[in-house]
């Protein structure tokens, strides 16, 4: 593969990486509701018990006490009524929130295409556009590599 076909790969691959990641959230998150929707039964199991066993650690039960207790059921009400409430809106909440983190990457990888392109000064097709664009020059002459690429794609994004 050619320089230019190994950096589009790498952007494509980044940009799946990341709805992989936004995947497994979604996945872990919807696995939580299904616990949330049993919060209070949890507290309530929880209290029965005088001690806890963790691993190699036993821990005194939180919930021994009689205001923590009536405390954490009030939070665990709250957090169940709010898992309900979800899953009757087929997970508004969640999905709403996964929707604007795709769109965050795909606008990333946009943006990474752009700046690439526009680094590649010998491969930019519009070129017309790109001398079009206005701004200050002298502080253009003074920034680095990374903020003149950064000026030129805010100004390209912005020019109809």
């Amino acid at each position: 593969m050619n320089t230019k076909t190994d950096e589009l790969h790498n952007l494509l691959a980044a940009a799946h990486s990341r709805t992989d990641e936004l995947r497994d959230f979604v996945e872990l998150v919807h696995a939580g509701f299904g616990y949330a929707n049993s919060a209070v039964r949890v507290i309530e199991t929880i209290r029965k018990f005088r001690t806890l066993q963790l691993d190699d650690r036993t821990l005194k039960n939180p919930y021994a006490d009689d205001n923590l207790f009536e405390e954490g059921k009030k939070k665990a009400k709250r957090i169940q009524t709010f898992a309900e409430n979800q899953e009757k809106t087929n997970f508004s909440y969640l999905y709403s929130i996964a929707i604007i983190r795709l769109w965050s990457i795909a606008e990333v990888m946009i943006d990474e295409l752009v700046l690439s392109e526009l680094q590649n000064r010998h491969s930019v097709h519009d070129l017309d556009k790109l001398m079009l664009l206005k701004g200050p020059i002298f502080e253009f002459m003074l920034a680095t590599e990374s903020e003149k690429m950064d000026f030129l794609m805010i100004a390209y994004q912005r020019k109809p």
